[in-house]
């Protein structure tokens, strides 16, 4: 599933629950697949953090270059799969890059937990 790098404000909608990627999940009944690198970017992006909140503990397939994350327990890369928990270890939404603000905002809102919201 992708969208229009050039008309990203015309596909999303005006919140992040009208968007594209907030409905097909909202669909997906078994699970999603994200395409990673050893730095896991896609994991640094809100969107992507949102997309991943939105699966409510059904699957997440982790794909690198050389497969599905979990095909490669046994396969000697041992070194990559070490690199990318680490790197997980380290995300956070607080750190996480949007290129419009007002997107990040509503993504916090939406991931953070009800005692939080409270406050907001």
């Amino acid at each position: 599933f992708a969208i229009n790098q050039h008309k990203v404000t015309l596909q999303l909608g005006s919140s992040p629950t009208s968007s594209p990627f907030y409905m097909a999940l909202q669909l997906a009944l078994h699970g999603a697949i994200m395409v990673v690198d050893e730095m896991i970017e896609p994991f640094r992006r809100i969107w992507c953090l949102f997309e991943v909140d939105l699966l409510e503990g059904k699957p997440l397939t982790l794909i690198t270059e050389d497969g599905p994350l979990q095909d490669r327990r046994d396969s000697g890369s041992s070194q990559q799969i070490l690199e990318i928990f680490n790197a997980l270890a380290g995300v956070s939404a607080c750190d996480a890059v949007a290129s419009d603000i007002n997107d990040k905002l509503s993504i916090w809102y939406l991931i953070s937990n009800e005692h939080v919201r409270r406050f907001w």
